[in-house]
């Protein structure tokens, strides 16, 4: 997600000039939700590069939304309502993404937790486990929040994952731990992935109300005191100066 954002901020100054005249925020939405829905092909075996691409083309479409919409939100209010329409504009936003990520957290771990032992199960299949012993140790895949964030963390997993394991039993699970991690790879990768369909979900929705909002012309001047075109319709001269 840190690369993501990253690929947001490059790409803002890059991909403003190459949106059309037309409907420039729809624009970005699409490019937006079609990064996204190459994301939902994400697998623990994708290659970084193709990911990487994939994160670039998604910020691509949502980088210049962060700055163009504050232009849009300041051109639509009067100058003594400047502040308070940029304030609101910063509120809604992080209301926005505290809920999101509300949201993508709660598809992320409730699928995380269906798709750890039938990935693990599927991954000691194919090593020959018998299936008694399978289901002894999928049986223990009861996800707490604190093993979702073990699972997330970086180092060894293999490792953390022993350590869990009591001492009678390492012997057994030692050989089988590349397996085991291999599942829990996989079962990660289809949690992200199905977390982005909130993602392709929001990004259309802006689409398409960035079609409906009403286009105003930008301010002319920098005078505080004129009313620079707040509610002339599109097309119409500007007022004259006093």
């Amino acid at each position: 997600m840190r690369s993501q954002r990253v690929a947001g901020g490059v790409s803002a100054p890059i991909a403003a000039p190459v949106a059309p005249p037309e409907d420039p925020e729809a624009t970005e939405r699409r490019r937006a939700s079609f990064g996204l829905v190459l994301m939902r092909q994400l697998t623990a075996t994708t290659e970084y590069t193709t990911m990487f691409v994939w994160m670039f083309i998604t910020g691509l479409g949502i980088g210049p939304t962060l700055s163009v919409f504050t232009i849009i939100v300041q051109n639509a209010v009067p100058w003594n309502q400047l502040g308070v329409a940029t304030s609101n504009l910063t509120f809604f936003r992080q209301i926005g993404g505290t809920v999101g990520l509300s949201l993508a957290w709660t598809i992320f771990g409730s699928t995380l937790r269906t798709e750890a032992p039938t990935q693990v199960t599927a991954q000691l299949v194919n090593a020959g486990v018998p299936q008694q012993q399978i289901t002894l140790f999928t049986s223990s895949f009861n996800l707490s929040g604190q093993q979702l964030n073990d699972f997330g963390s970086v180092g060894d997993m293999g490792a953390r994952i022993l350590a869990q394991v009591p001492e009678q039993a390492r012997q057994f699970v030692e050989p089988l731990i590349d397996y085991i991690v291999a599942g829990i790879h996989e079962a990660l990768s289809i949690a992200i992935a199905n977390s982005m369909w909130l993602g392709v979900g929001a990004a259309i929705t802006a689409a398409v109300v960035a079609v409906l909002i009403p286009e105003l012309p930008l301010r002319r001047d920098h005078n505080p005191d004129s009313a620079a075109l707040k509610t002339a319709p599109l097309g119409d001269p500007a007022p004259p100066e006093a």
